[in-house]
C-alpha cells in the first residue's frame, strides 16, 4: 500500500474511532475544513490567535514543539500530518485547556497539528477549549 492509501486508510479508521460524522458542523479557515471531534462536543470553539497563543504555549518545556517540529515531538507525527493537509481533508480542530493557575495553554489533542499550521504561517485557527477554562483562554487568545 503507498502511503497515501495508508494515510487515507488511517484517517478513515481515525474517524470511524472519534466517531466523526460525516454532517458534522464545519469551521473553515484558509480553505481548510475543521471539524469538532464528538468527544468534545461540550467543549468551545475558540477562533485562536496563534501568535499569542503560541508565545504562551512556548513556556511549556515538556510539549512544547519548536518551529519544524523535533524537540518533544512524538515520532514523526509532524511529517505524517504534512502528507494528510495536502490531501484536503477535513481536519480535527485542536482540543486545549488552560493550566490552572499559571495563564498558559495546555493541548489535550492536536498539538502536531497545530505545528503544522503554525509552521505554514497560520494566523488564526479554531480549537475545541475546555468550558471550565474557556473564559480565560478566549481573553488571552481569542482573535
Amino acid at each position: 500500500m503507498n502511503f497515501r492509501l495508508w494515510l487515507e486508510d488511517r484517517e478513515f479508521r481515525h474517524s470511524k474511532i472519534l466517531g466523526l460524522k460525516p454532517d458534522a458542523p464545519v469551521t473553515e479557515v484558509n480553505g481548510v475544513k475543521f471539524v469538532k471531534p464528538p468527544r468534545a462536543e461540550g467543549d468551545v470553539v475558540v477562533m485562536t490567535d496563534i501568535k499569542k497563543f503560541d508565545e504562551a504555549w512556548g513556556r511549556d518545556r515538556n510539549f512544547y514543539i519548536p518551529p519544524g517540529g523535533g524537540r518533544n515531538a512524538i515520532g514523526n507525527r509532524y511529517e505524517q500530518f504534512i502528507d494528510f493537509l495536502s490531501m484536503g481533508q477535513p481536519i480535527v480542530m485542536p482540543e486545549v485547556s488552560m493550566w490552572e493557575g499559571m495563564s498558559m495553554p495546555a493541548f489535550t489533542n492536536g498539538r502536531h497539528r497545530y505545528c503544522v499550521l503554525r509552521d505554514k504561517g497560520w494566523e488564526k485557527m479554531p480549537m475545541c477549549v475546555d468550558p471550565d477554562t474557556a473564559p480565560e483562554f478566549r481573553e488571552l487568545y481569542e482573535v
